[in-house]
């Protein structure tokens, strides 16, 4: 059965979460770096953000590149919030072993557990020793990757994909363009539009007509159509601050949509989901000094009065 939305945002509050790329730490060093993602991911739970999504990406300049092994740690060091890879460079990864890391994760954290599936990229050397080749075409095989990943989890796959449990995790596909979005709602899986890549289509129609239009209900998807989108940028106290900080940035695969105070975060926020018509919004702010990151990331969570939790 088809899903027709005709979904527009309510005024209510923005449903928010938080993208780490897992850098190394601003001394250069990997521990660190994990060091800063673990408390990050602590203080996001207790300021009341709803996801903490952690990148796969391979290079010098990362603490980690096995964001599905850190999602069962971060996840043991909270109690509420939402942790899953976002995303797994599934073009090169065997879909069982991705599943069944998937759902140890949550049966250890049962209904806490995001999956993000990505097609992604990685230097030649690294596709090779990954892969065990090199393809022109190996991100060809991303769709029927995707397909086989769900069907895992959806208990139907050649073999088991790991224990019968009464929950399994979320499965975001993410994208930056078009491509990806039929493949989400065909899947009836929950679907993600990057606004921050270079090249990305900032085109409201493709949560609309190509995602929610087409949506079709899963088994392990109990909700309708999911979508978010994700941006980046620099939040400080003051425009000049912010623009300041976002000189240090030089992550040539990352486009800052928002550099500026958290009143310009608020307002250019809240236009973009009415643009797109969603009420989540997942973050990557991009200040590189730990205590200016935390800073800001305290600064979203008051404009945008989200649910902090209490302590006696």
């Amino acid at each position: 059965m088809l899903i027709q939305s005709s979904y527009e945002r309510a005024s209510g509050p923005i449903a928010m979460g938080l993208l780490d790329f897992c850098n190394v730490g601003i001394d250069g060093s990997a521990e660190r770096g994990l060091g800063d993602t673990i408390e990050t991911a602590v203080l996001a739970e207790r300021l009341g953000y709803k996801r903490y999504w952690l990148a796969e990406h391979w290079g010098a300049d990362v603490s980690t590149p096995s964001p599905e092994l850190l999602t069962p740690i971060i996840a043991g060091m909270t109690e509420r919030i939402r942790v899953g890879p976002a995303g797994v460079l599934l073009p090169f990864y065997s879909p069982l072993k991705v599943a069944s890391n998937a759902l140890l994760a949550e049966r250890l954290s049962p209904g806490r557990i995001d999956l993000g599936l990505a097609r992604g990229g990685a230097a030649p050397q690294v596709v090779r020793a990954l892969a065990g080749h090199v393809d022109a075409n190996i991100a060809a095989t991303y769709p029927d990757k995707v397909r086989e990943v769900v069907s895992y989890l959806e208990g139907r796959g050649p073999v088991l994909g790991g224990p019968n449990i009464s929950s399994v995790p979320e499965v975001w596909v993410l994208g930056a363009g078009g491509s990806s979005a039929p493949l989400a709602a065909q899947l009836g899986t929950s679907f993600a539009l990057s606004l921050f890549h270079p090249g990305a289509a900032a085109d409201p129609t493709i949560i609309r007509d190509l995602y929610r239009s087409n949506f079709l209900p899963s088994p392990i998807g109990p909700h309708g159509p999911r979508a978010c989108i994700a941006v980046a940028g620099v939040c400080a106290d003051t425009d000049a601050n912010a623009q300041r900080m976002g000189l240090a940035h030089t992550n040539s695969f990352v486009r800052p949509n928002i550099i500026g105070t958290p009143e310009r975060w608020r307002d250019e926020m809240d236009a973009l989901c009415r643009r797109f018509a969603v009420d989540e919004v997942v973050v990557l702010e991009l200040s590189r000094d730990p205590d200016d990151h935390r800073a800001a990331i305290e600064a979203l969570a008051g404009v945008f009065a989200l649910d902090a939790l209490t302590t006696a």
